[in-house]
């Protein structure tokens, strides 16, 4: 059995950006033979395999998911997988060589983490605008200067983001158990044009409930590649909108109600409402997309649960 498993899921990915993921991965400092890629190909038209044989390193297999959605993937990567360690890489990541080296030595030193990732930098394929700067975290920049861990189940400032997280096995395995069958959680990522997002952090969450930390360590780091128009500012508001919509399902599925009620609430609603009259442009549109995400979460949450609306 290998000791980690390297799972990309992907659907229609962009040429040149899953190749420069594939050739970080064919880079990797720790053995081959350590370790496996688990590439999920999700309904790819044309196939991955058919696009990509030339370039998948040697230990790699491609696996065909036909239920569209980054959470059947990330599923079904699980449930192939055999490594004690999994890392998740997007299709459009570059590790840093020693990556995975890094990550399987986190693993094997402090075993009580069910969870972790690093430092995310962005590499644009353009000189982005100044006003797009403030976003640049919600396309996942994350600058981690020190190692630090929690197993509270608030403390998102030791939540790793998706892009290169590191799962125990035996937490992807309990995540297997309770998003399988539970409606809420399978729409809660993204899914052909939606920009929904959560799953990653529901994962690493999953780490609470087994009594184990998420952390992050800065000798973990990687690259997001960014293309054009990831930078436009229609795309960057659906981005805001689906995050927003992802932030409202799971305050629900953790039970965070302050916040529920915070984003629920009439008059909470009004107040938005009257501030939204004076912002600036730019400011407004970002505030009027938090908003829809918000509602379309309520909406979501009323028609499968019990989820009441409670003013504040």
């Amino acid at each position: 059995m290998v000791d980690l498993s390297v799972i990309v899921c992907t659907h229609n990915p962009d040429d040149e950006l899953i190749t420069r993921t594939l050739d970080g991965l064919r880079r990797q400092t720790l053995a081959a033979s350590q370790w496996e890629l688990c590439v999920i190909d999700n309904a790819s038209d044309p196939a991955v395999l058919d696009r990509f044989s030339a370039v998948l390193p040697s230990n790699a297999r491609c696996i065909a998911e036909s239920n569209l959605g980054l959470t059947p993937a990330r599923l079904r990567g699980i449930r192939e997988s055999v490594g004690t360690l999994l890392v998740f890489v997007d299709d459009d990541a570059v590790l840093s060589p020693d990556y995975l080296e890094i990550a399987l030595q986190i693993s094997r030193e402090r075993p009580f983490i069910g969870a972790f990732g690093g430092s995310i930098d962005l590499e644009f394929s353009v000189p982005p605008e100044d006003w797009t700067r403030s976003l640049w975290p919600r396309l996942a920049e994350r600058q981690v200067t020190r190692q630090v861990w929690s197993n509270f189940d608030w403390s998102s400032r030791t939540t790793p983001w998706g892009v290169g997280m590191c799962l125990h096995r035996c937490v992807a395995l309990r995540y297997v158990e309770i998003a399988t069958s539970d409606p809420i959680r399978l729409k809660l990522d993204r899914s052909g044009m939606s920009l929904v997002s959560g799953g990653d952090e529901d994962m690493a969450r999953t780490s609470h409930g087994l009594g184990l930390a998420t952390g992050l360590f800065p000798e973990l780091r990687l690259v997001h590649l960014i293309p054009p128009r990831r930078l436009e500012l229609a795309y960057l508001l659906r981005l805001v909108e689906g995050q927003s919509y992802s932030g409202v399902v799971l305050s629900y599925l953790y039970r965070d109600s302050d916040l529920l009620h915070e984003t629920a609430g009439l008059r909470a609603l009004l107040g938005k409402l009257r501030r939204r009259l004076t912002m600036p442009r730019l400011e407004r549109l970002l505030f009027e997309a938090r908003l829809n995400g918000q509602q379309k979460a309520v909406r979501d949450l009323k028609s499968m649960t019990q989820f009441e609306d409670h003013p504040v």
